[in-house]
């Protein structure tokens, strides 16, 4: 080995020595010692062709290299030996190295000034890369200077790298795999839910509507046919302009229906007006209409807006529009039929856009034939007539009026009354009800006030259908009814011990039912 290498010394010499002319022998033994010196000390494995492919120089680490790597002699890498020769018979053995050693003879021969190539050196004890580098010599004698550098480092790491993305790449298909199955499962399930949201929309609107059913008429309770007939009724008519006139016994509720009546209609937004024609003295109802200009009298000491006017866009309720004055009657007339009125004490006209609705208890076919009511007011008013069904034609609906009641003075009385024993059901389903919703509610409010626990005490009225006979007819019936009402109050009509809050109505009402029934007190 040690002969090998001072022959791989004097070798280099030699070359060194044709190729430095003009310098002294000791200058060329420096300038050798130091080149080589400067060349052992690196990493990478250089070794020196010339133009035959013979090698020339190695350094150390090219001698290390092969003598660690199959060429312990330094038979196929060594100085003095053809490189170009080896590589084209490992070209026989293995044909793909074909194209790196032409490209090792381009560079020696110059027709590739440069080259480099990364291949695998792997021993059975472990795996190494080297980059092979070359470039051709263009100062004589020429061929060409190659390097190996080890870059083992580099391509496990690329390795490592490598396995690192094919984990991560498969985890990642795994993971895609999984999203787009969880995808799929989330757009059914967003399938369903959506289905789910459309019936429960429609369940919604369903609910909405029957809500809006029950709670279109606030107020007014019960079921029967023969008050849902006059809800649709109100259905009808409200969104419209028509007059209406409200028509039925005392204490049927001809107020709520006209409040409904308002409410849908598109003047909704503005308080309904009302006026009780029969609770005002008749020199004073033109006013509370009309209103008057200050002095327009002896006690108008200031003008007066009437309710006409406060009413303008929105709904005016007459109630008891059968006891208005015949000589208001025409004035009323014209604002119903031209919309214009003065004041009293005024000669301007005023415009107005009311509507009107109206109501009575009175029979107003006999008034007009009796003279009075005017029949062109009348026809004028009943556009649209409704008529309210006493008590004792919706029956099925006491229960529900009874338990409404209930819940309303509970409340405001701070009461708790939570049974309502079915005797008590029994004999108000019994009892005729001459003053109607009315009446019905003065008896639970006396009942609830009366009642100590959660039970509903409540005295019955006497009077019930099964005792009368059928030959007796509804006004029999009732006038035998205020009659008896009148004796239990010695006659009294008025007051809180009256007859007429007995019978749960206005005095001046029951006054008109007894000149109507014909009843005076005796003597």
């Amino acid at each position: 080995m040690a002969q090998m290498d001072a022959s791989h010394r004097n070798r280099t010499s030699v070359y060194r020595y044709s190729s430095l002319e003009g310098l002294s022998p000791m200058n060329v033994h420096v300038d050798e010692a130091f080149c080589s010196a400067i060349l052992d000390s690196l990493v990478s494995n250089i070794a020196v062709l010339d133009a035959t492919g013979t090698i020339i120089y190695v350094n150390d680490s090219w001698v290390q290299f092969a003598r660690e790597n199959g060429d312990p002699h330094l038979l196929s890498t060594g100085i003095g030996v053809n490189y170009l020769g080896v590589c084209h018979r490992a070209v026989r053995e293995d044909p793909s190295l074909k194209d790196m050693v032409q490209s090792i003879e381009n560079i020696i021969t110059g027709r590739l000034p440069r080259f480099f190539h990364e291949y695998p050196c792997h021993s059975p004890h472990k795996k190494r890369w080297f980059l092979l580098g070359a470039r051709h010599l263009n100062d004589a004698p020429g061929g060409a200077v190659f390097f190996h550098l080890d870059i083992t480092e580099k391509k496990l790491a690329e390795e490592a790298m490598k396995q690192i993305n094919d984990e991560l790449e498969r985890r990642l298909q795994e993971r895609t795999s999984s999203l787009i199955m969880a995808n799929q499962e989330l757009q059914k399930a967003l399938s369903d839910l959506k289905v789910l949201e459309e019936k429960l929309e429609r369940e919604n609107f369903a609910l909405r509507e029957t809500i809006k059913k029950e709670q279109a008429f606030p107020g007014i309770v019960g079921n029967s046919e023969a008050i849902n007939s006059v809800l649709l009724k109100v259905g009808q008519v409200g969104p419209t302009d028509a007059p209406v006139i409200i028509l039925g016994e005392t204490g049927t509720g001809k107020g709520l229906i006209a409040k409904a009546i308002h409410e849908s209609s598109n003047r909704k937004d503005e308080p309904l007006i009302q006026v009780n024609c029969a609770a005002l003295p008749a020199q004073l109802i033109e006013s509370e209409l009309f209103g008057h200009e200050k002095g327009a009298y002896t006690t108008a000491y200031k003008k007066r807006v009437g309710r006409f006017e406060l009413a303008e866009g929105s709904s005016l309720f007459l109630d008891e529009i059968g006891d208005l004055p015949l000589e208001l009657q025409a004035k009323l007339l014209r604002v119903v039929q031209d919309r214009e009125f003065e004041r009293i004490g005024s000669s301007s006209t005023i415009k107005v856009d009311v509507r009107i609705i109206a109501a009575t208890n009175r029979n107003l076919a006999k008034s007009i034939e009796d003279g009075g009511f005017r029949e062109d007011l009348w026809y004028r008013l009943s556009v649209f007539p409704i008529t309210v069904p006493p008590l004792r034609d919706r029956k099925e609906d006491i229960p529900a009026l009874v338990s409404h009641f209930v819940s309303v003075y509970d409340r405001r009385l701070g009461k708790q009354i939570e049974t309502i024993p079915q005797r008590t059901l029994d004999a108000l389903l019994d009892y005729d009800w001459p003053g109607n919703i009315r009446e019905l509610e003065n008896i639970i409010h006396r009942a609830v006030i009366v009642s100590q626990g959660n039970e509903l005490l409540l005295d019955v009225p006497e009077r019930v259908s099964g005792r009368l006979t059928d030959s007796r007819t509804l006004e029999d019936v009732e006038r035998r009814h205020i009659v008896d009402i009148l004796e239990l109050c010695h006659w009294k009509i008025e007051g809180k011990e009256g007859t007429a809050a007995r019978l749960g109505i206005h005095p001046s009402t029951l006054r008109s039912r007894m000149k109507k029934l014909r009843i005076q007190k005796p003597g």
